[in-house]
């Protein structure tokens, strides 16, 4: 929703994503049920809805290309210019 936050907030949110889904497992293996009795929904359906959230937070995040975080990290990785001022000639 804030722009600013997108790209920090969505890689966090994928990595929390990625940290549950061991316990989403154990949970399906253990059948482990909700607090009023019903069943959880089973491990085949649980791992593939994982993904698709990973993947949708990924596909949200990388939209702010924009952000002021996302510039400042990609300007970091880029090689920088030398400078031509000052320089010797070779010609």
């Amino acid at each position: 929703m804030i722009a600013s936050t997108r790209w920090a907030a969505g890689l966090s949110l994928a990595a929390l994503f990625v940290m549950l889904l061991p316990a989403n497992i154990y949970d399906a293996v253990a059948d482990v049920s909700f607090a009023n009795g019903e069943s959880a929904t089973p491990l085949w359906q649980r791992i593939p809805e994982q993904i698709l959230y990973i993947a949708v937070v990924l596909w949200v995040a990388r939209s702010a290309d924009s952000t002021p975080v996302r510039r400042l990290l990609t300007a970091s990785r880029r090689p920088r210019q030398a400078s031509t001022e000052g320089a010797p000639s070779w010609n």
